[in-house]
């Protein structure tokens, strides 16, 4: 069952103000002859513009299944063949509880009212729906952009990092190699100190280097 707060727009903003009212003794021929001529989906029967009742192509055409039945079967007026008690919505209501009422009764129209309780339109389940449409779809497309944003700034911080792995590399290789020099000269002063051919005087100069190499 959908939540009524769902989707807090209201329905006026979508709602249809040219609605068509007919009385509870509107005969059926005139109401017919102006669902044809209006080409209406269906007509608000109304007591002082208070909705009291709905009539529906679908109302025409099961009246008109009983007609071909039952050819003699008077056609009477608007209140014998409206859907009542008639379930209505608020101008001021969300869209969420216009939806909770077309669900909860299984209809697919509802009659719009003001503070008195006054007919100002008409929603169907058709707008409803188109509502919610147009809501997703512009949830979809803020929901694609935000995904690119987040995806520049990875792609940013992506390359941000490794521009640095790549500055962390080159000092350390260019500390490896100052590293490296003297510690080299180190261990062949030190081969050398060993070598019994080495003069007192060449390890004297050896151990000298070799100072200066640990201290550079």
């Amino acid at each position: 069952m959908n939540d009524p707060e769902q989707d807090s727009r209201l329905v006026e903003t979508i709602m249809t103000a040219d609605v068509e009212a007919v009385v509870s003794t509107t005969t059926i021929e005139d109401v017919a002859r102006l669902m044809s001529e209006r080409r209406l989906s269906c007509v608000v029967v109304c007591n002082r513009d208070v909705p009291i009742g709905v009539i529906s192509e679908r109302d025409l055409a099961q009246l008109l299944t009983r007609l071909i039945a039952a050819p003699d079967l008077p056609l009477g007026t608007a209140a014998s063949l409206m859907s009542s008690p008639v379930v209505s919505v608020h101008a001021k209501s969300t869209l969420g509880m216009a939806n909770y009422k077309v669900e909860q009764h299984a209809i697919r129209r509802l009659p719009v009212v003001d503070d008195l309780g006054k007919l100002v339109g008409i929603v169907t389940q058709t707008d409803l729906v188109r509502a919610l449409s147009e809501k997703v779809n512009r949830q979809r497309e803020n929901f694609g952009r935000e995904v690119q944003t987040h995806q520049r700034e990875l792609t940013e911080k992506i390359r941000k990092l490794e521009t640095s792995e790549r500055f962390k590399s080159e000092f350390l290789a260019h500390m490896s190699h100052e590293i490296r020099t003297p510690i080299t000269a180190i261990i062949g002063f030190a081969e050398s100190l060993t070598d019994s051919d080495t003069s007192d005087q060449e390890r004297a100069d050896a151990s000298h280097t070799i100072l200066e190499s640990a201290s550079t």
